[in-house]
């Protein structure tokens, strides 16, 4: 079970933590831990107009999310590769973290992994320190060989302080930074890994061993915004001066309202909370955002277990409010393989206006005809005494392009993908926000 102690710092705790036959099945931790991971930035593509609006292209910006699974687990939701695959396919992510495939773990849940490589699916592998190096290695270069492609980073021990690991005869902390810079040495000797990425282990107190990517897990308590817990986890790394790119492999919100360690929301807040944490990571230049998770995976009768309502999808496969936003903002923004606009022109350069309030914003370029301007702010909306939302204000935007554009669809993706508001030629659009973002698709004359 995820657990939380109320402190100062960042804190959670993790399913991916144990290797061996436990993996394969649910595990219920029932132990409290503390985990304040703090990543590196790095950077978006570029920056525009007189606000100072982040640049990214569409493609950068849509491989940039991604979701954890449980793949292995066999004795719940997971089990049927066909339903995950299509909820994975419904909500438009294709980059997955999961547990190194082990066929040799009960249930058979090490086989499917081929079933999503082969659909298209890309993995984050967090290896499992209990089993033997060689091991792990060896299941990693068998996967590598058979697909090639589907291997895009692989990640030291998961929170070791919950899940100490044991190597070379020495348990603890000693122990598992011994293991990272193992598991480091042996990944660039592999010639079928080499060029892969090796993520940090995750603990607190931090660890730090060999990586080439730094790793943060952090869970927004009470229905907070998410900007708080992305600023600290990048300021943190600057302090570190590493000079690595970074990610956050394992963030989230249950739909639990009132119960759980730290305080759960409704689904709508689910929704709107997701889409903010999603652009506060890509702005704040986080170059993998992994949500927890993809299922709620089991079912929970008594409505306690709040491990049991992270899920994008409850436990009927049903998409909840999050997973359609999360959806509607990738439709809107994606170009399919058509070619990005850092190959056909300049994107425009926008100037915002909001009065006092504090405004975020990032421009996706799309393939030379379009760009979306996604605009959001982080007014309070979920009351954690109450348990209930918070009624947010309109506050109009207004936004003003240095170029005409021949039409301008404004998207709600809380709401649906299709446009709440066309408007015609013109310089300049107003739209009203109420805590969650809004989408401005421009087309160019």
């Amino acid at each position: 079970m995820r657990s939380r102690l109320w402190t100062s710092v960042i804190v959670g705790t993790s399913v991916l933590g144990m290797g061996g036959a436990v993996v394969a099945q649910r595990t219920l931790h029932d132990q409290a831990s503390v985990l304040a991971q703090n990543t590196t930035a790095g950077t978006t593509a570029g920056q525009l107009g007189a606000n100072q609006t982040q640049a990214i292209e569409s493609r950068d910006f849509l491989d940039r999310i991604g979701v954890n699974t449980h793949i292995h687990y066999t004795d719940g939701g997971y089990a049927n590769v066909e339903k995950v695959i299509d909820a994975l396919k419904f909500v438009g992510i294709s980059n997955l973290r999961d547990s190194v495939p082990d066929r040799s773990l009960p249930g058979g849940g090490g086989y499917h992994f081929d079933k999503f490589a082969d659909a298209g699916f890309k993995f984050d592998f967090v290896v499992s320190p209990n089993l033997p190096l060689a091991k792990t290695l060896s299941m990693l270069e068998t996967f590598a060989e058979a697909h090639p492609d589907a291997i895009t980073a692989i990640e030291g021990p998961n929170e070791v302080n919950n899940w100490p690991v044991t190597y070379n005869g020495e348990t603890g902390p000693k122990a598992a930074v011994a293991y990272q810079d193992a598991l480091y040495k042996a990944v660039k000797n592999s010639p079928r890994l080499e060029t892969r990425p090796v993520y940090n282990l995750t603990s607190w107190p931090e660890l730090i061993g060999k990586f080439d990517v730094y790793n943060a897990h952090t869970y927004p308590p009470k229905g907070e915004q998410p900007e708080a817990a992305v600023r600290t986890i990048v300021e943190h790394l600057r302090e570190l001066d590493h000079g690595s790119s970074a990610a956050i492999t394992e963030v989230g919100y249950y739909t639990l309202p009132g119960k759980g360690t730290w305080g759960g929301v409704d689904e709508a807040t689910q929704a709107s909370l997701s889409l903010n944490l999603i652009l506060d990571a890509i702005d704040s230049g986080i170059v993998k955002i992994y949500l927890y998770q993809l299922l709620d995976a089991y079912p929970d009768p008594s409505s306690s277990e709040m491990e049991n309502h992270f899920g994008l999808f409850d436990v009927g496969y049903r998409p909840k409010p999050a997973a359609s936003a999360i959806r509607n903002l990738i439709n809107t923004v994606s170009t399919g393989d058509r070619e990005t606009s850092s190959a056909k022109g300049q994107a425009p350069s926008l100037t915002l206006s909001s009065g006092d309030l504090k405004v975020k914003s990032l421009l996706v370029t799309g393939d030379g005809t379009s760009s979306t301007l996604i605009v959001w702010d982080e007014r309070k909306i979920w009351d954690s005494e109450k348990n209930v939302p918070v009624p947010v204000p309109a506050v109009d935007v207004t936004v003003e392009s240095d170029r005409a554009f021949s039409k301008v669809d404004i998207i709600d993706p809380t709401k649906a993908a299709e446009p709440i508001q066309t408007l015609g030629k013109g310089q300049s659009v107003t739209v009203a926000l109420e805590g969650h973002p809004i989408l401005i698709k421009f087309r160019g004359e």
